[in-house]
Parts: C-alpha cells; sequence; structure tokens
C-alpha cells in the first residue's frame, strides 16, 4: 500500500456500482496500478474502473494528483533524469503498492 495510504482504510464502498454493475475497485487494487495507469502503460484494471476509483475515493485521487505534479516537475527539470534512477523509484514504488497493508 502507498505511503499516502498506509494508516488509512478504504475508503470506497464495498456496494456494486449503478453505473457499471460491478464491484468497484479497492484502493489496494488501484494502488498496485495506479503508476502504470498514470505513465500510459497496460495495467491489470480497465482505465474506466480505475478512473471511476480515482474520482470516488478522495484520498487515492490525491495520491494519483500527488503524482502527476511529481512526473510533471521532473520533466520540467532541466537536466534529464537518470534512466537508472528513474527505473529504480518505479520499482520501489511497485514493491510499496504490492507489499499491503500490514504494518
Amino acid at each position: 500500500m502507498s505511503f499516502l495510504r498506509k494508516f488509512r482504510k478504504n475508503s470506497v464502498q464495498e456496494n456494486i456500482s449503478a453505473t457499471t454493475g460491478k464491484f468497484p475497485l479497492s484502493c489496494q487494487q488501484v494502488g498496485k496500478d495506479l503508476q502504470s495507469f498514470l505513465d500510459g502503460e497496460e495495467t491489470n484494471v480497465t482505465a474506466e474502473d480505475l478512473s471511476a476509483h480515482l474520482e470516488a475515493c478522495k484520498d487515492c485521487g490525491l495520491e494519483a494528483d500527488v503524482y502527476r505534479k511529481i512526473k510533471l516537475a521532473i520533466s520540467q527539470t532541466a537536466e534529464p533524469v537518470d534512466k537508472g534512477s528513474l527505473d529504480r523509484l518505479q520499482d520501489f514504488g511497485r514493491k510499496l503498492a504490492e507489499s499491503g497493508d500490514n504494518e
């Protein structure tokens, strides 16, 4: 689970969505795919489901905004970001997302 959501419970109701007819994604599911989604990469969940969760869940929506701002700040730097450093950061983020809320 990401650092921004580490100390909170899932804020999305576990009711079937009236619009999609499916159970909404949990914060943990979103956490696993959020970075890939924001990077435009393929994810394990649909973009529609993930977007719906981000709109419904204040905490996950705020986390997505933070990631977007970080990505924008990095893209505006004068110096190119070292690919190895970026890969390590992305790997670290994925490991955090996959670790769950066990602490």
